[in-house]
């Protein structure tokens, strides 16, 4: 699947998701939505930050190998590497920053090769607002952070930072989530999975909550279906109605803050174009 240029057309029909990682029942409806791109990634630049439009390397700089073709990168998680913190760095970390509006959809994609090691787990990239560290225990008062987790096996989720006491109960009473009580929440668990040997092509699309409300929207689709959705996420509260989706939030590494997570063995992943868009 090739992205789309300037205009996406993209059709959100809202459905019932019911399966054994849980859901949320959304209204039967259809309608056609504009998005506009406002950044894609350029890897023909000469270095990592000027490809992501100058943004600055939080880490891991070194390990993402930009293609001679200039079509993406290969990304480097050294044996023994885990978090940005741990000991051996595996992995990069980006934060773009584009102070756009209430509805954004980032689009990239990723390959795993065929011996890929999943190990336990690792971090994928996603949407942010507010401050850029909103992740590593951050409470997330002041801010969110959306991204994708890979498990074991290669078990898909959606990864959540965002103010624990304004949420929806039932999102932590659904099989499937694990809302850690110091860390980010995993969400709708082995919903979908990733394929080693294969493109997978990757949406997330989060649209703000109304202040005061708990129906703010995230949906993640892999290879144009819709895997994953959410309409009653709390983005921001009535202390900080500022709040918007900021940029992207490229996080790619093992774990996890342990050696628990930790790659026995150096791995290797691959990324191409990221496109980020508004309504």
């Amino acid at each position: 699947m090739h992205f789309r240029a300037a205009k996406l057309l993209s059709f959100v029909c809202a459905i019932l998701v019911g399966n054994s990682h849980g859901g949320v029942l959304v209204e039967n409806s259809s309608r056609a939505i504009t998005a506009t791109e406002i950044f894609r990634t350029d890897f023909g630049q000469p270095t990592l930050s000027a490809a992501f439009g100058g943004a600055r390397i939080k880490y891991g700089g070194n390990n993402a190998i930009l293609w001679a073709s200039g079509g993406g990168i290969d990304v480097v998680y050294p044996a023994g590497s885990y978090s940005p913190e741990g000991p051996i760095v595996g992995g990069f970390g980006v934060w773009t920053n584009h102070h756009i509006a209430n509805t954004a959809i980032l689009q990239f994609g990723v390959f795993f090769p065929a011996d890929f090691n999943f190990v336990h787990g690792g971090k994928l990239p996603g949407l942010y607002g507010g401050k850029q560290s909103c992740a590593g225990g951050d409470p997330a008062v002041d801010c969110w952070s959306v991204r994708v987790m890979w498990r074991e096996n290669g078990d898909g989720e959606l990864y959540l930072y965002a103010n624990r006491e304004a949420q929806d109960p039932e999102i932590c009473n659904t099989p499937g989530n694990y809302c850690n009580p110091d860390f980010g929440w995993s969400l709708s668990t082995g919903a979908f999975r990733f394929r080693r040997g294969e493109w997978s092509n990757v949406e997330v699309r989060v649209t703000m909550n109304s202040i005061g409300q708990r129906n703010g929207i995230c949906v993640i689709k892999v290879n144009g279906a819709e895997v994953i959705r959410y309409n009653n996420f709390v983005y921001r509260i009535p202390q900080y109605p500022q709040l918007a989706v900021d940029g992207i939030a490229v996080d790619t590494f093992f774990g996890g803050g342990s050696d628990y997570w930790a790659t026995p063995t150096r791995q290797v992943t691959k990324f191409r174009e990221f496109i980020l868009s508004y309504e």
